[in-house]
């Protein structure tokens, strides 16, 4: 059993971890448009929604201009490092782009741009931290189009989900529950 998680981690860090090129064709190229590092202590998410804020590099503007272009083969990526968690938490959390102090967070919504969910245990000073990436080229367009778009910074928001019961109501959290991570970047792929 003990083996069988072991390799369950090691594939799925693989699998976030691995570049995967197709033969024939280049590399992906990535610059980083906006980035925040912990320093001192990673960043905490737990029960209660946590909001950062990313201040954008002075590129930035010209750069999503351009991924924004019909033609452009380029992809805005948020990008979110060094992810760990003591236990497998039963919960996972949405992850909002721009989403506005007022707005209830509803995975229907245009801010939404996806999930982090982890299924297998990887606690502090494991081997591999993990990292997560999400295409957020179709939001940010969004978020353009409803004028809600900010050059300055990029607000991103986590809030926790766990399992609800059959009413819809959500179930008690595992005190302790929650993650770490120590980066959260904005990247155009090209």
């Amino acid at each position: 059993m003990r083996t069988a998680k072991r390799l369950a981690k090691t594939l799925l860090a693989g699998l976030t971890l691995i570049p995967i090129g197709v033969a024939g064709q280049e590399r992906p190229v990535a610059h980083e448009l906006a980035a925040i590092a912990a320093t001192a202590a990673p960043i905490e998410v737990a029960a209660k929604p946590v909001t950062i804020q990313l201040p954008m590099r002075d590129e930035a503007r010209a750069q999503i201009e351009a991924a924004m272009a019909p033609s452009s083969h380029t992809n805005i990526t948020l990008t979110i490092g060094g992810i760990e968690y003591d236990n497998s938490p039963g919960v996972y959390y949405e992850v909002y782009v721009g989403l506005p102090k007022n707005e209830v967070p509803s995975y229907k919504n245009q801010y939404f741009v996806g999930n982090l969910a982890f299924f297998v245990p990887h606690g502090h000073g494991a081997e591999h931290a993990a990292v997560r990436s999400f295409n957020i080229t179709k939001a940010v367009r969004a978020l353009k189009s409803f004028k809600s778009w900010n050059d300055a910074q990029l607000s991103v928001t986590f809030v926790m989900r766990g399992l609800e019961d059959r009413e819809g109501r959500q179930l008690p959290v595992s005190p302790g529950t929650g993650l770490r991570f120590n980066s959260v970047k904005l990247l155009a792929v090209r």
